[in-house]
């Protein structure tokens, strides 16, 4: 069910236009929570204390990995309100 109104919700794709993103490659992705809560953890001298949500993330990384074996996690940052990962799609499911 898609019920995303351009008009009404004001967001904006930032995919570029007619790209398969099931393809090989290297793909940013940060996810942000909704309201901009902070959900992870807290930020404390400067450093993330993860809290179990963010722990949390940690873990379905390490499963995606495991379940999936073409999907790599190179790197991902954990913060209170979102989190940012560069993952790469080594060889694709073909139809």
């Amino acid at each position: 069910m898609n019920n995303y109104n351009p008009d009404i919700h004001h967001r904006h794709s930032f995919r570029l236009q007619g790209y398969d993103y099931s393809q090989e490659g290297l793909y940013f992705v940060t996810i942000c929570v909704q309201n901009m809560k902070c959900i992870f953890g807290n930020i404390i001298n400067g450093e993330i204390i993860l809290n179990e949500n963010g722990k949390i993330i940690i873990s379905c990384c390490k499963q995606i990995e495991q379940q999936n074996p073409h999907i790599l996690f190179h790197i991902y940052c954990i913060m209170p309100t979102h989190f940012h990962a560069i993952i790469e799609i080594t060889n694709p499911r073909r139809g």
